[in-house]
């Protein structure tokens, strides 16, 4: 029996819409400095609000260097009038983004 699927619609922020969170995957990661998305899912959620910022991620097994980002207010969400960063990087693996303590 095929489940139904609702769309879900938040707005976050002024100019930011979430069309759709359903299957978006964070891991939570205490001992990362940053919080990660990969490129899919920020283009699909965030396409206009991606800006350009060098930066370099460095990981036990490498070193690379991006330079996309995005931000959103996360007030609707958490009440908090707070701006948070997202780095666009590739998780691979289970999970699209990595939620880092500099939330």
């Amino acid at each position: 029996m095929p489940r139904n699927r609702a769309l879900i619609e938040i707005t976050i922020g002024a100019n930011i819409q979430i069309k759709s969170v359903e299957n978006v995957k964070f891991m939570i990661d205490t001992r990362s400095t940053r919080s990660l998305i990969n490129k899919i899912k920020a283009e699909t959620f965030y396409k206009e609000n991606i800006e350009s910022e060098k930066i370099q991620v460095v990981s036990t097994h490498s070193i690379s260097k991006h330079d996309q980002i995005f931000e959103i207010n996360f007030y609707k969400i958490f009440k908090i009038n707070k701006i948070h960063k997202f780095y666009i990087y590739e998780i691979g693996g289970l999970y699209e983004g990595l939620i880092g303590i500099d939330l």
